[in-house]
């Protein structure tokens, strides 16, 4: 007679309790892929599961680009900070947005490059920085920005590229804001002295 014999539980299922007449399902952040366990296993860095009963560490979906999990047995991944990004599935941690680069929003599979005009010089940033007067950047992605030459300016935060001297006015050095007026008596016929 069949009535009189304890079975063992189902794969997706435990039972920790001795004398007991259930087989209760794994929690979600749980598996347990073997018939007759006590305890579920729970799903691994990286991943996760919401499902009740998983009877295989297949069902523990791993995190998506963008989101990490960095401890075992969870329901959830969490979604990468602002300046930091994931471009890999099933990470544990997320990355820094390196130089000349930013996160501006949460969940990011990878950072912005700055615009031209722009930089960041730190990691790690949710913005890029207008190059100051006098200054400009021409390029995608940098970390500093350069000094306009000699015979050139840049009157705006944010240039991309400097503008040259026109005739009647001159720059003697870089990093010029604007360019200096001849003095009576004088005269400058040429662009970009």
């Amino acid at each position: 007679d069949d009535s009189f014999i304890c079975v063992s539980t189902d794969v997706g299922h435990y039972q920790r309790f001795p004398a007991s007449s259930v087989q209760m399902q794994c929690p979600p952040g749980t598996y347990q892929n073997e018939n007759g366990q006590t305890v579920c296993k729970d799903c691994m860095e990286g991943t996760y599961n919401d499902v009740y009963g998983a009877s295989s560490h297949g069902l523990c979906t791993q995190c998506a680009k963008g989101r990490y999990q960095n401890t075992t047995g969870n329901i959830v991944c969490i979604v990468c900070d602002v300046g930091t990004y994931q471009d890999v599935e099933g990470s544990t941690s997320c990355l820094v947005c390196p130089e000349g680069r930013y996160g501006s929003e949460t969940g990011l599979q990878q950072c912005y490059a700055c615009a031209p005009g722009t930089y960041q010089q730190h990691v790690g940033a949710s913005t890029c920085i207008a190059c100051d007067r006098g200054m400009f950047q021409d390029a995608n992605g940098q970390s500093s920005c350069k000094n306009c030459l000699a015979g050139s300016y840049a009157n705006l935060q944010g240039s991309a590229t400097c503008d040259l001297c026109q005739p009647g006015r001159f720059g003697a050095t870089t990093a010029l804001q604007q360019c200096s007026k001849c003095a009576a008596g004088t005269y400058q016929s040429f662009v970009g002295s």
